[in-house]
């Protein structure tokens, strides 16, 4: 049985950072999904290179249920380079809503061989659900 949490904005559950990892979205096409059990708000995504891509195209669009973050260039970064996609608005990044058992994907394009590990960091929100 699950039920709604109504903490209030203040409360710890609310301002922990949280992460999830989806690991090696390689290929053009690929697309990499963690879904959320959880209302949440996305704060940002981050890459982090395992295999250097071949391509200065190499990007990876994220989506969060079903508004579109942003895209983030990749190129040719070697293995081990990080880079960040806030997920808001110019220099005030409040992040982007998911609701409760929505996705959030990652679809990699322009290269074949780079493989990159995406991490989605996000808030839990009141009204997220809870198993009793």
């Amino acid at each position: 049985m699950t039920t709604e949490i109504s903490a209030p904005y203040d409360h710890p559950n609310n301002i922990v950072t949280r992460e999830a990892l989806s690991l090696g979205a390689a290929g053009t096409g690929t697309k990499n999904r963690w879904r959320t059990y959880q209302k949440m708000r996305l704060k940002a995504t981050h890459f982090v290179v395992r295999t250097a891509g071949t391509a200065n195209a190499f990007t990876a669009a994220v989506i969060a249920g079903t508004t579109t973050v942003g895209t983030q260039t990749i190129g040719t970064a070697t293995a081990g380079v990080a880079s960040t996609l806030l997920a808001g608005t110019g220099n005030t990044p409040k992040g982007v809503e998911v609701a409760a058992e929505s996705d959030v994907s990652c679809t990699i394009a322009g290269d074949a061989t780079g493989v990159v590990d995406v991490i989605y960091e996000y808030h839990v929100m009141p009204g997220a659900l809870h198993t009793a």
